[in-house]
């Protein structure tokens, strides 16, 4: 046989055990550029789950440095075929070959996601030959820098099988320590992704949910990374550390920039699936945003947004070969039947929690309908699943209200309103229906975690609220908590409704009455100043109480939402009293006997009115022009001889007058029996007059000046004398004019004036000051002081000087 076709046979051998392997990593290659949003929270997890496989225990170590991070682990040796695994991905754990117990990446396409990276994988390790106790130390480098070719797959490929061979020693395997190392160099991107942006969103994302996947992933005990990178500016150091297991809390202490916090997750397993929640002075605590809801042992990148309340794990569940979701379709029996445990793991889990008086609890309460599955999966998941887990939430006491207690989720109220008036709408209703509602501090976590369309029944509308208050029509009668004063709680409601949807004014029965009862807007009237005594009246004549019709005087803010046209002054009120005694008087043929009640009342207001005469008949047109006739009909026979007396008298005006004062009743009846005081009552008010009757200031100013000219007449200059108007000129107060006669006073004069005529002078009184009295007193004024009485009456007046001396007797 030729040497040459048998060197061909031996290259064709080749390409064929190379052609198979490099097609099927191109193939896994190639999406990577597409899915980059994924690979960049997986290639950690793929990592891991590497390590976790062939390991009972094992303990890994992230190092960062600015062009390279190298993950390394403390498991066992690897197996030659391991490596060839490595080098000629294939997905070829092949069953018979290990446990295939709690082993998480049965399904796994191999270390593919993890070039989102970096082109090259640099691996170092210890290998453990198969029938020898012996260890070999190897490095070997994976270069996918070229992904779309094949033949450079294939070359490849070869390569780095070629530098196995050639690049191993023996060496000492130390169990327990670091020996397994896989480097990403960053400056050697993957298809020109970036792989140090990968490196940094991938590590955020791993740190936050780590605690969880650790409850799921026992064999790892511990995860560290080292940050020796200017880019990783985060923090410097990082350790999750499993610390202890106790019942079903599992303890991890979390060391970061050496600040160390412990960390404890509630685990619970039902048959085939488990679950794990953080638990923080005994309240659940919200699931980091994007948490995987479905777990194969590691996260199945894909299920953030699966519409799951907990997470649901299990290593018997079938995923997809991406890893990113399963699928519950009717051929998928054995997924439907883990995902219906997961439903009595819930019911279990929410048990142990009440019991355990475990806060927060709507934490839990997230479901939704969403599924990234094939269609008859996201119907399943619908139909079926998400009903179930609803079942089981509205049954349970999940909702803890103002007081404390915990209540049933279907008997809660979760308010449901934009975020904007969501405080203020809880306000309200919490003083209305609190025993239902949420405690204050939950209830826009309540709000958060309830799909409405889903549980419609627990949706508290403002609408819902604005229907229950109405319900109870009597504001007296509700029963608020954390409110004593029921009307500034309704102007709350009010204000909440103006700003809300001011058109729910016309649906409800919600506007107050003056008497406290809610009505329909189209039956309420703004009261625009009627005066309450013509209320009085209105309501006496025509039988009814129009306080019932009338907004209650603390809602006039909100005036503006009644019916156009809804306002009620005083010319509306006035028009239908008169219009109702007018009625009243022709149906009682001109009798006012049937309401002279009412017929009384209105005198008095008509006349007590400060509204002018014209006002008052615009406004009682038939009243006004039948006033007298009416009076005279209030009258019974005494009261009208009595009142015929009064006019025959003439003195009726007079005793107008004395009704108009602010004299009482009583008063004026003890007057009348004591008749004969009446001279001497009438002499005392003749004195009472002042100068606003007959001495005011301009007559008093008239009066000194003609006494001013008549004094001039009388005591001419030019034989010696002086006139000076002291009041005038010195501002004297104790006399208004000085006679002086070569410089010497002769008479002091004050001038006192009224308007009445001398014959009348007897009756009209004039007033002394003080400082008068005591200047008549003193020497300097005997035999000079003299009284000036000046008589105005029509054009013409007269004055007389009268001498004013002491003298004792």
């Amino acid at each position: 046989m030729s040497l040459k076709f048998i060197d061909e046979i031996k290259r064709e051998e080749e390409n064929q055990s190379l052609s198979i392997p490099a097609k099927r990593l191109k193939e896994k290659l190639e999406p990577i550029n597409s899915k980059v949003e994924e690979m960049t929270k997986r290639w950690f997890w793929e990592l891991l789950q590497n390590a976790s496989d062939y390991n009972d225990n094992v303990k890994v170590k992230l190092t960062l440095d600015n062009n390279k991070i190298t993950f390394s682990h403390s498991g066992k040796p690897f197996r030659t075929l391991d490596v060839l695994n490595l080098i000629s991905p294939d997905s070829g754990k092949d069953g018979d070959e290990i446990d295939m117990k709690d082993n998480i990446g049965k399904f796994g396409s191999g270390l593919i996601s993890t070039h989102v990276l970096s082109s090259i994988i640099e691996v170092e390790g210890i290998v453990k030959k198969n029938d020898e106790d012996k260890h070999y130390k190897f490095n070997i480098s994976l270069d996918r820098s070229n992904p779309g070719n094949k033949s450079f797959l294939q070359n490849s490929i070869k390569k780095t099988k070629l530098e196995l061979r050639n690049n191993h020693h023996l060496s000492e395997y130390k169990k327990g320590t670091f020996q397994t190392h896989f480097s990403y160099l960053l400056n050697k991107p993957f298809n020109q992704i970036d792989g140090k942006k990968a490196a940094i969103e991938g590590i955020n994302y791993l740190i936050t949910i780590l605690p969880y996947t650790l409850c799921f992933m026992r064999k790892v005990l511990s995860v560290e990374i080292i940050n020796n990178a200017d880019e990783f500016n985060k923090f410097s150091s990082f350790k999750l550390i499993f610390q202890s297991q106790n019942d079903n809390i599992i303890t991890f202490k979390k060391i970061m920039d050496n600040e160390i916090e412990l960390i404890d997750m509630f685990y619970l397993s039902y048959d085939k699936v488990s679950t794990a929640i953080q638990i923080n002075n005994n309240n659940v605590v919200a699931f980091p945003d994007n948490m995987s809801k479905l777990f194969c042992g590691l996260p199945l990148i894909g299920t953030e947004k699966v519409g799951l309340p907990i997470i649901l794990n299990s290593l018997n569940y079938q995923p997809s070969t991406e890893r990113h979701n399963i699928e519950l379709s009717p051929n998928d029996s054995l997924n439907r039947k883990i995902c219906e445990e997961g439903v009595e793991l819930f019911d279990k889990l929410i048990k142990i929690l009440l019991s355990n008086k475990t806060g927060n609890l709507y934490n839990i309460a997230y479901v939704r309908k969403t599924f990234n599955g094939t269609e008859p999966s996201k119907i399943w998941f619908k139909n079926k699943l998400v009903k179930s887990f609803i079942a089981k939430m509205l049954s349970s006491d999940l909702v803890v209200n103002v007081k404390g207690d915990n209540i049933p989720l279907k008997n809660a109220k979760i308010p449901f309103i934009d975020d904007e008036h969501m405080e203020r709408f809880y306000g309200v209703a919490n003083c209305f229906a609190s025993l239902k509602l949420p405690e204050k501090f939950s209830f826009e976590a309540w709000h958060k975690a309830i799909d409405f369309n889903l549980i419609p029944s627990v949706k508290y509308s403002f609408e819902n609220f604005l229907s229950e208050v109405v319900l109870t029509s009597q504001i007296d009668t509700f029963s608020l908590h954390n409110s004593s004063n029921t009307m500034e709680w309704l102007k709350n409601v009010f204000s909440l409704i103006s700003d809300v949807e001011p058109n729910l004014f016309n649906k409800y029965k919600i506007f107050p009455n003056q008497n406290k009862v809610l009505c329909e807007r189209e039956f309420i009237y703004f009261n625009d100043d009627m005066p309450e005594e013509l209320i009085d009246i209105n309501n006496s004549i025509n039988k009814e109480i129009m306080e019932n019709t009338l907004l209650h005087s603390d809602f006039n803010d909100f005036k503006d939402y009644l019916t156009v046209g809804s306002s009620r002054g005083l010319k509306f009120i006035c028009n239908r009293i008169d219009e109702s005694f007018k009625n009243a008087y022709a149906k009682n043929d001109g009798r006012p006997d049937t309401f002279i009640e009412p017929l009384r009342k209105l005198f008095k207001w008509y006349n007590d009115s400060d509204l002018k005469v014209k006002e008052l008949k615009d406004l009682f047109k038939w009243f006004s022009t039948k006033r007298a006739v009416l009076f005279l009909e209030t009258f019974n026979e005494t009261e009208r001889d009595m009142a015929l007396n009064i006019a025959q008298s003439g003195k009726m005006r007079a005793l107008s007058k004395l009704a108009d004062s602010s004299i009482t009743i009583e008063q004026l009846s003890e007057l009348s029996n004591k008749a004969h005081l009446i001279e001497s009552v009438l002499l005392g008010l003749q004195e009472e007059i002042d100068d606003k009757t007959y001495a005011d200031k301009e007559t008093g100013k008239i009066g000194e000046k003609l006494v001013y000219e008549d004094l001039k007449n009388k005591f001419p200059e030019y034989q010696g004398y002086k006139v000076i108007w002291s009041s005038k000129e010195l501002n004297e107060c104790r006399f208004d004019f000085e006679i002086l006669y070569q410089e010497s006073t002769k008479y002091y004069i004050d001038a006192k004036t009224t308007i009445r005529g001398l014959s009348n002078s007897d009756s009209v009184p004039f007033f002394m000051r003080k400082a008068q009295w005591s200047f008549i007193q003193s020497n300097e004024a005997q035999k000079k002081y003299l009284l000036a009485r000046v008589f105005l009456q029509n054009k013409s007046h007269q004055v007389n000087y009268l001498s004013i001396n002491l003298k004792n007797l």
